[in-house]
């Protein structure tokens, strides 16, 4: 008698490429967390909620990629260790063994993708009819710089008429936060992401850290970049910003100079109606996304 596979046998309900793509990132990322210099108790603490955020992050990826929560609960098998006590150098290597540890679950899921079936109705969605049923919406991607997003924001409501998506002004609707960012995600057929200096970072082989977005950032351009394409997607980088090097292809423009007519000419090959000629009373938007506003009278 044929053995009746159970019925708790995950699908993927995302082409496998995309979750192949999203799972190498979060390895990276998890990587980087690793590599990061510790000293000290405070530093200490900010490896565990860097942690923490990431691994989050990973629970929602996998419960939603797949038709059933069985890889998700595989990857939250691992009991952590941080405990808080005993010296900073012993919770340090704790932190780092359960960074470890979920590292490899990360690496073993990805490894067996090719063995995991694809769901028929995302199997059979060809790469026109995802194109076609976009959103029509801008999202803007942000790190902390509050005044290069407010310029962003303003430029492109002026010009396009409509008001872009910016995640943090939406109601969160008891939704978490991949939940909230996926079902806003789905509206956009363009983004703009802000790469601006707020974290720091370096090789393991290097001792100068050098300026980096923000992990999530960089997440969200990846993200936008598999689900609209390279010629939907501009990134807006502050000079000294080290840029992704996994990401290939990206149409990286600085935050100087002629930005907004750099960015008019891609929204306008992607189809989007941007007149500049709307931003000549406009005293709020400055030729250096990093200038300061000027102020109103």
């Amino acid at each position: 008698m044929s053995k009746i596979p159970p019925e708790s046998d995950p699908e993927l309900l995302v082409q496998r490429a995309q979750l192949d793509s999203e799972i190498e990132r979060r390895i990276e990322l998890g990587q980087e967390l690793l590599d990061l210099s510790v000293v000290g108790d405070e530093r200490l603490d900010e490896l565990a909620d860097k942690f923490q955020t990431w691994d989050d992050f990973n629970k929602e990826l996998l419960g939603r990629r797949f038709s059933t929560r069985a890889l998700a609960s595989e990857y939250q098998k691992v009991g952590f260790t941080f405990s808080g006590r005993g010296s900073w150098q012993q919770e340090l290597k704790r932190v780092r063994s359960d960074i470890s540890c979920q590292l490899r679950k990360l690496v073993s899921i990805r490894g067996r993708l090719g063995l995991i079936p694809v769901a028929e109705e995302s199997a059979s969605v060809p790469r026109s009819a995802e194109t076609k049923s976009r959103g029509s919406k801008i999202f803007v991607v942000h790190g902390h710089d509050g005044d290069a997003k407010l310029q962003v924001a303003e430029f492109l409501e002026q010009t396009t008429g409509q008001r872009p998506i910016i995640l943090h002004e939406l109601a969160d609707s008891g939704r978490t936060i991949i939940e909230k960012f996926e079902d806003h995600a789905s509206e956009a057929g363009f983004a703009v992401v802000l790469l601006t200096g707020d974290d720091f970072g370096h090789d393991a082989s290097k001792e100068t850290p050098n300026k980096r977005a923000r992990q999530n950032v960089v997440f969200e351009l990846g993200f936008f970049l598999g689900t609209l394409g390279r010629e939907s997607v501009v990134a807006l980088y502050e000079d000294g910003v080290e840029l992704p090097s996994d990401l290939t292809g990206v149409l990286y423009k600085p935050m100087v100079g002629n930005w907004h007519t750099e960015l008019a000419k891609e929204l306008r090959a992607a189809g989007i109606h941007c007149d500049l000629g709307k931003l000549q009373n406009s005293e709020g938007i400055t030729s250096d996304l990093r200038s300061p506003r000027p102020r109103q009278a």
